[in-house]
Formats: structure tokens, C-alpha cells, sequence
């Protein structure tokens, strides 16, 4: 199984710096899938199947929680501060 890797910067207001993982299928003949989870941070992860299914906000969706301040709700995008 092949999938792409893709890797969007996130920071915590305390410094620390993780990311939003995205994993997906790129195989033309299988089965449309997508994979977000967290690097560095504690929260949720999601697997969608089908279109129409993905979070506006996959930020707000995953709580992320940093483990290095334990502070909910502190965790942006680096490349939208």
C-alpha cells in the first residue's frame, strides 16, 4: 500500500512545536482514504472513507493538548500565527 505523507507545522503558545499529520491514499485504482493524527501534541485522529466527511476545523476537532504545559486550546497552525 502507497499513500502521500504530508506534515503541517503546529506550535503551542508555550513553544513547543509539533505537527498535523496527513497520510493518503495515491493509488489510482483503490479506494479514496485519508489519515489525520498529531505529532508532538496528545489528541484525537480521524480516518475518512469517503468525501464530504472532513472537519472545517481539524484543529478544534482533535483537542489537541500539549504535553509540555498540559494547556487545552493553546495549539495553532505555525504558518497562521
Amino acid at each position: 500500500m502507497l499513500s502521500t505523507v504530508l506534515r503541517e507545522k503546529l506550535v503551542c503558545e508555550c513553544g513547543r512545536t509539533g505537527y498535523l499529520k496527513l497520510r493518503e491514499d495515491d493509488q489510482p485504482l483503490s479506494g479514496t482514504w485519508e489519515s489525520y493524527s498529531l505529532e508532538g501534541f496528545n489528541g484525537g485522529s480521524l480516518t475518512i472513507t469517503s468525501c464530504g466527511n472532513i472537519p472545517g476545523d481539524k484543529l478544534a476537532y482533535f483537542r489537541p493538548l500539549c504535553p509540555q504545559c498540559s494547556q487545552w486550546g493553546k495549539v495553532k497552525y505555525a504558518s497562521r500565527t
